[in-house]
């Protein structure tokens, strides 16, 4: 890079923030500019549910400002900038502008546009009163509806659904889910699902499975949503929690490479099919360390990282993302519920020869008042390598699922993870911590 490089990235949130502060930290002189389609830059978009439940303020919370990027770390941040087009035979990008068009020469450029949330056709659907919960306005709205709201149906039962099901019925609304999919959480296990379900139902959150939404209705705003069986369902808000898709329009229309679910293919320095083009974040894939494959999905934690290697790779370090397992993890009414590396069916779909074995335990030893309880699910290939686990329950969760995340990350086996050496406190764990017991199962399994 040249004394006096000029850097341009588009997107202002994780991916984008992370790489324009770590370009800075190393590369000072660097002139960065960052094109932010929104009002907003930096927040921690995955703390809204939980903002919301516990009445906090957004601004002071989970928001670090434009004007603090430009003071305290020199970077410039246009808001209400969208990126149009993208010209890479002369390196510019050409943005809309609130004074006009306007173009932005760059010498390296990162892509760090996210992903927008999947809204239906459905009749109603621009109905006042519906809305997602992705960026930071949509997280102000939801908190000023609260106030005045008091039937919400949530339409999807994914992570985005249940934490916020959980949210809106604490803040005292009455709130119904509904799953076009035979089950919550689909692509988890059943019995997991079941423990969903009967924590949401066990707060008095209603919820219907195996049925899709058929039309919103009202007069001038949401008044009942209509599912496909015929039933309606009185509501004054709807949330809508389907999922979301990677903004890569720009990227294709100048045409660098796509790959899964059309997100940027990018290798382990974030660096696209163009050398001089970087992308992180939502709307780019990353190396999985499991199956040597690009992988979308979409976290903070993996956008984060992705913005530090890409802003490392920009300062012209030898920057590398190791890559992702795909740890997840969200919470809702009492329970946690955590993922890593691959399923039985992903494991299989990717061609290894999965076994799996699920031990349910306490979290305490015995003879404790009040131990939680929790179940442990841990997939491996039967050559002894760990491929995946699922655990949920009411406490100690994010430990168990880490643990399993890092062995994942270096290659371990079941024997691995059955000789490690987990702490033992009876009110933290019991002697033999589950985790321990569902690998020494797995190699039971796979021992014949």
């Amino acid at each position: 890079m040249s004394q006096n490089s000029r850097v341009v990235v588009i997107g202002g949130v994780a991916a984008g923030m992370s790489a324009a502060s770590q370009l800075k930290r190393l590369r000072p002189e660097v002139e960065v500019t960052v094109l932010e389609a929104g009002g907003d830059v930096s927040y921690g978009a995955c703390g809204m549910p939980y903002v919301l439940e516990n009445r906090g303020d957004m601004e002071s919370q989970i928001v670090v400002t434009a004007e603090q990027f430009r003071q305290e770390r020199h970077i410039d941040v246009r808001l209400h900038t969208r990126a149009l087009k993208i010209d890479r035979l002369v390196q510019v990008v050409t943005a809309q502008t609130p004074n006009g068009e306007a173009a932005f020469p760059y010498d390296q450029l990162l892509i760090a546009t996210g992903a927008r949330p999947v809204i239906p056709p459905l009749p109603g659907i621009d109905l006042p009163g519906v809305r997602p919960l992705k960026a930071l306005e949509d997280g102000r709205w939801w908190s000023a509806q609260i106030r005045e709201a008091q039937r919400v149906v949530i339409v999807g039962g994914g992570y985005i659904g249940l934490e916020m099901a959980q949210a809106l019925q604490a803040r005292g609304l009455s709130v119904t889910v509904v799953e076009q999919a035979p089950r919550l959480i689909a692509r988890w296990s059943e019995a997991a699902s079941t423990a969903a379900l009967r924590a949401l139902e066990g707060r008095g959150i209603k919820v219907r499975c195996d049925v899709s939404v058929a039309a919103i209705e009202g007069e001038g705003k949401v008044e009942a949503v209509v599912l496909s069986g015929g039933e309606r369902l009185l509501a004054d808000r709807v949330l809508l929690a389907i999922g979301v898709r990677p903004n890569s329009e720009l990227a294709a229309d100048a045409g660098l490479t796509l790959g899964p679910a059309g997100a940027i293919i990018t290798d382990h320095a974030c660096r696209t099919s163009d050398a001089h083009i970087f992308a992180a974040g939502d709307c780019a894939t990353a190396p999985h360390r499991i199956t040597g494959q690009p992988a979308w999905i979409p976290l903070g934690s993996t956008a984060n990282k992705q913005g530090k290697t890409a802003g490392e790779a920009m300062a012209g370090q030898e920057a590398g993302f190791a890559g992702i397992v795909g740890t997840a993890i969200f919470e809702t009414c009492g329970q946690v519920f955590a993922t890593t590396g691959l399923s039985v069916a992903q494991a299989q779909e990717a061609g290894f020869d999965p076994v799996a074995a699920t031990v349910l335990g306490a979290t305490q030893a015995h003879g404790m008042p009040h131990p939680g309880r929790t179940s442990v699910t841990l997939i491996a290939d039967r050559s002894g390598r760990l491929l995946g686990a699922e655990i949920y329950g009411d406490e100690g969760v994010k430990g168990r699922i880490d643990t399993v995340a890092a062995l994942l990350g270096v290659g371990g086996t079941v024997t691995d993870l059955g000789d490690t050496d987990l702490a033992y406190c009876p009110p933290q764990s019991p002697v033999w911590d589950p985790l321990l017991i569902a690998a020494h199962k797995v190699a039971q399994k796979i021992g014949g």
